[in-house]
């Protein structure tokens, strides 16, 4: 959906026209539906006006919607309000260099995690500047547990609109948070580091296990639990050893699953990104199931600004005749538009960008 871009409003005289009709239309919409619709456009205006922007974008492009159809608006309103929630886990084997914090801050500022937890930090200390500048511009809480010595340090950032804590047990080896999820689902999550010790793992498993006494609701644990439940596991293990009979025995008293890449009770889907500066990767735990695919093309947004941008993807809309099935029609016709936005774009250089960058030359070399 169409947005401002974060951070400020979009004053360009195409964006203003659309928001002002969608300011407009919410009112309209409400008092000419159904009660129930009605209901929806009361208790989420921003979601609606989201939709009737769009729908103002289909119209500017030729397609047709009529504002008062409560089975388009619903199925649309819908849509936007569903809550899903994404969540990064990753053991990023210390988080010192420059390195490793530009690459969080890139996988954070491309993923837009609702919320991250981050093992073996390997940092004694960390301040609300310093994780600002990881996780970047929007409202933020995070806990923190310190390394002890060159070894664990755990790291948990979310968005406050998504996680509000009511509980935080901060341990050496755990950050134990209970509270709800989007307001209205009770949940524990912890983010776990455990010491390589075998007598140190059992002490830690039997105080989670204590606290999940307390805290009857459900768990999720992104974790490096720094043990393994089966021989196949590790290459070289011949049997089970007293570690692993203790996870084992952690894993049942706290009743765990460990997801695969789907798993359906909860419509939950986890994979991993590719690990190019740790030998962990990164963990996505989402249960979102949509798939957009690849983007049609890049879209600059201050091509907005030029009053041409609109006239051009209207009139290449309009005048490439596609025939076959709708998703495929559209397929062809963004693809038309990329090519002419493409071509305008590097004739003319926007905001005459690149004439500016020429000019600038030119006087250099008569200098």
């Amino acid at each position: 959906m169409l947005a401002a871009e974060e951070g400020g409003e979009d004053n360009s005289p195409i964006w203003q026209s659309i928001s002002e009709d969608a300011d407009r239309l919410p009112d309209q919409v409400a008092n000419n539906s159904s009660p129930d619709l009605e209901e929806v456009v009361q208790t989420h205006p921003d979601v609606v006006r989201e939709v009737l922007a769009t729908m103002a974008v289909g119209g500017e492009l030729g397609i047709s919607f009529r504002p008062n159809d409560d089975l388009i608006l619903r199925k649309m309103i819908d849509f936007e309000s569903q809550e899903f929630f994404h969540i990064i886990s990753w053991n990023i084997r210390g988080l010192w260099s420059l390195v490793k914090k530009r690459f969080l801050y890139k996988l954070i500022k491309k993923r837009k995690p609702d919320m991250v937890l981050i093992q073996e930090t390997k940092l004694e200390a960390m301040d609300f500047f310093s994780v600002q500048r990881l996780w970047g511009s929007g409202d933020f809480d995070f806990a923190f547990s310190s390394a002890s010595g060159a070894s664990g340090g755990l790291l948990v950032i979310w968005k406050k609109v998504f996680f509000k804590a009511e509980n935080i047990v901060c341990h050496r080896s755990f950050i134990n948070m209970q509270g709800r999820i989007h307001a209205d689902f009770p949940c524990v999550v912890v983010n776990i580091y455990a010491p390589n010790d075998v007598g140190s793992r059992r002490g830690v498993w039997e105080e989670l296990v204590a606290l999940k006494c307390v805290f009857p609701v459900p768990w999720c644990i992104g974790r490096d639990f720094n043990e393994i439940k089966a021989i196949s596991e590790r290459v070289g293990c011949q049997r089970m050893e007293r570690g692993m009979k203790d996870f084992l025995e952690f894993c049942n008293n706290m009743e765990l699953l460990d997801l695969p890449m789907w798993l359906e009770k909860f419509k939950v889907v986890q994979w991993g990104i590719h690990r190019p500066i740790s030998d962990h990767c990164p963990i996505v735990i989402t249960n979102d199931e949509r798939d957009w695919g690849p983007r049609p093309f890049r879209f600059m947004d201050i091509w907005l600004s030029n009053p041409r941008c609109m006239a051009i993807a209207k009139e290449s809309w309009e005048d490439n005749s596609v025939t076959g099935w709708a998703g495929f029609r559209i397929l062809q016709k963004l693809r038309a538009i990329k090519e002419k936005l493409k071509v305008w774009n590097m004739q003319s250089g926007v905001w005459g960008c690149k004439l500016s960058i020429a000019s600038i030359g030119s006087r250099t070399s008569s200098i």
